[in-house]
């Protein structure tokens, strides 16, 4: 599991809330790869904690859930390849959606497969502010 970004509050109301990021997976044993998992953790206060991650969940929690991103079409991956994801949070003034897109590479890091761009400019999916 690896950490996307954080926000600070109180927020800056003049602070870009766009953010991009990538990540780097070595693959453990040949799989079909249909996504990967997003989960939300939010520090309110010391001692108050909300997460939607299967290491660290809030009991009974049931108002948040984690987010599948799936892939147009799976990727069919073999023991040592590298995956690189990309995820980018998008803001307009009314919503915020993540676009995301996928590289495999075999062990030597030439590219085998690619995703196409996931849910560009919110087209999909979206959250109303």
């Amino acid at each position: 599991m690896q950490q996307l970004w954080s926000f600070e509050h109180p927020l800056d109301k003049t602070e870009n809330f766009e953010r991009y990021a990538e990540c780097k997976f070595t693959i453990q044993q040949k799989a079909v790869l249909h996504g990967f998992a997003g989960y939300f953790e939010c520090q309110l206060y010391e001692g108050c904690k909300l997460s939607t991650n299967p290491e660290s969940h809030t009991p009974d929690m049931y108002s948040w859930y984690p987010m599948l991103f799936s892939f147009n079409e799976p990727l069919e991956a073999e023991q040592h390849n590298k995956l690189i994801v990309r995820v980018w949070r998008k803001c307009q003034s009314d919503r915020v959606w993540y676009e995301w897109q996928a590289d495999l590479l075999d062990s030597l890091d030439s590219l085998l497969k690619s995703t196409k761009l996931h849910n560009e400019q919110g087209s999909k999916l979206s959250i109303m502010m």
